[in-house]
């Protein structure tokens, strides 16, 4: 009995003996930053269109339907092969009478996204120095620059009716890109 009473007291006299150590936390505050998110968008016209049409008939049989309308579509292709481009008045008057699904856009909109970006940046530098000057601190550097755009261009496209006369207009295309920034505050 004697000897597990000194064991006991040789591993206290040890412990006791013993530096503690503790983890060392850490009470820092993280630097002060502001994070804006910045938009610019670029507007141009398309330069490319896309149009789906076909021609429809009808006839006593689905034979006799066929043969008309794969002769109306021969036409049509040689009247489009001709002008080297998809001309809607073309479409219409060699015989086309059912048009759809007309789209516009830009073949590189890569230039333009580029300006957007810049504006983005631009606008987000701007909403970041009133913020600071309003809590009267300096805007210091770039911290961290995140991509917020989602989606594709939007198209301002319109709706047809197979008709000759039927004007088109292709409007414009809208880039637009955002940004988040997040810059240091001094």
């Amino acid at each position: 009995m004697r000897r597990p009473i000194l064991a006991a007291l040789a591993t206290l006299v040890l412990l006791a003996a013993t530096p503690m150590v503790s983890p060392k936390i850490s009470a820092e505050e993280p630097a002060p930053s502001i994070t804006v998110v910045g938009s610019g968008a670029v507007s141009s016209p398309p330069d490319t269109a896309e149009v789906n049409a076909g021609v429809i008939t009808q006839a006593a049989t689905a034979s006799q339907a066929m043969s008309q309308n794969s002769a109306a579509m021969a036409q049509v292709l040689k009247a489009l092969a001709a002008l080297g481009i998809a001309d809607l008045d073309t479409l219409v008057s060699q015989g086309a009478n059912a048009l759809g699904g007309i789209g516009f856009s830009i073949a590189d909109p890569a230039p333009f996204h580029e300006q957007a970006r810049t504006k983005a940046i631009a606008d987000a530098r701007q909403k970041a120095q009133v913020y600071a000057a309003a809590a009267g601190v300096k805007l210091g550097r770039v911290i961290f620059i995140r991509d917020a755009t989602g989606g594709p261009p939007r198209p301002m496209a319109g709706r047809v009716m197979a008709m000759a006369t039927t004007p088109i207009a292709p409007g414009e295309q809208e880039l637009e890109v955002s940004v988040s920034v997040t810059y240091a505050l001094e």
